[in-house]
């Protein structure tokens, strides 16, 4: 079989967590893998992925040779089930059990439904195959849910801090703003999701991490790291104050985030307050 061959090329991309739909605009842009075939006259080749999503799609271009997808959600902890369809009649489906491979997707058998398969020591294994020269895309969808309710956690980092905290390090942040995150893009071989980050409304920065865009509209844009796995796309129009620091190696950090709409824009003056006090 093809996955036997001794040729490995390994593309990992750790994917970050987004909901539990099928719709792609419900899917983070750091869920979605993809991947493209090799020249039929070369040997095939077994591509790696690693699935770090709750949410997510693979989409395999001119299929052939094959794919290993190990999926580990980052926010489930104990075991899982991986549930998945797949749109393409031309690939072999098998999951990786401790001894032994199943058959799941047979080709010239497309899925009409979801199959679903229980986690094996917290993770799953898929081995997609495909022998068809002349195949175009294979596209699988697929939704992770904990077996334990008590197993789903919301990853530390997207948590909002308190307003305690919030004003204990915002005189001594590099920057602090108030504004919303417009996209974001998934760095490789990190725990940050590089993000967009369009603001109003400075209160400081001692660094010039967010530039002005115009003058005749005055807003300010920058690029800053924030946490992988939180569900970002659908906050993409809340107001956030984004507290941060400017990390060698790293840039702009965001340290700390509070939701705007959950506080009075009283917030504005006491954190004015607060520095001009602090001498900052």
């Amino acid at each position: 079989m093809l996955l036997q061959v001794l040729r490995v090329w390994t593309v990992c991309l750790v994917l970050a967590d987004l909901g539990h739909t099928w719709s792609r605009n419900d899917i983070e842009d750091d869920c979605i893998w993809e991947g493209r075939g090799f020249r039929p006259e070369d040997k095939p080749y077994v591509l790696n992925v690693q699935a770090g999503c709750s949410a997510g799609e693979l989409i395999w271009r001119h299929p052939y040779g094959g794919v290993r997808a190990v999926f580990h959600p980052r926010d489930i902890k104990g075991p899982f089930r991986l549930c998945f369809v797949s749109k393409s009649p031309d690939v072999r489906i098998s999951s990786e059990g401790l001894e032994s491979m199943k058959l799941l997707q047979s080709p010239g058998n497309e899925a009409k439904r979801k199959i679903c398969i229980k986690s094996v020591k917290e993770h799953s294994a898929l081995y997609i195959e495909s022998e068809n020269k002349d195949a175009t895309t294979m596209r699988l969808k697929y939704t992770v849910h904990p077996l334990r309710k008590s197993g789903h956690r919301t990853p530390r980092g997207c948590k909002p801090c308190d307003l305690a905290r919030m004003m204990d390090i915002v005189c001594k942040s590099d920057f602090v703003v108030k504004g919303n995150i417009e996209s974001t893009f998934a760095v490789s071989d990190s725990e940050d999701t590089q993000a967009t980050v369009v603001s109003k409304f400075l209160l400081k920065q001692n660094r010039k991490v967010f530039m002005k865009t115009s003058a005749a509209n005055p807003s300010y844009k920058a690029s800053i790291r924030i946490p992988k796995g939180c569900n970002w796309k659908k906050r993409k129009n809340k107001v956030y104050w984004i507290a941060g620091d400017v990390v060698p190696g790293k840039g702009a950090v965001m340290t700390c985030f509070l939701r705007e709409e959950k506080w009075s824009k009283s917030l504005e003056r006491l954190f004015k307050r607060l520095c001009k006090k602090s001498g900052t």
